[in-house]
């Protein structure tokens, strides 16, 4: 997980009884969210490291 990026559920309403199935569909999806914004921080990190891929070489000349 990355460092400041915490899971936060959302209240139940009142009237609704949570049951398990739902508690983990609701956990699933936030901790689907919490997933797609470190893949999306890992990305970007990777796209703007200028290191890593200099703005002159293109992803097709890799000697690799």
């Amino acid at each position: 997980m990355i460092p400041g990026v915490y899971l936060q559920q959302e209240p139940a309403p009142p009237h609704r009884r949570v049951t398990a199935a739902h508690a983990q569909a609701s956990f699933s999806s936030s901790l689907a969210s919490a997933t797609m914004a470190e893949v999306a921080v890992l990305l970007h990190r990777q796209i703007a490291s200028p290191a890593r891929f200099p703005a002159t070489s293109s992803f097709f000349d890799d000697p690799r």
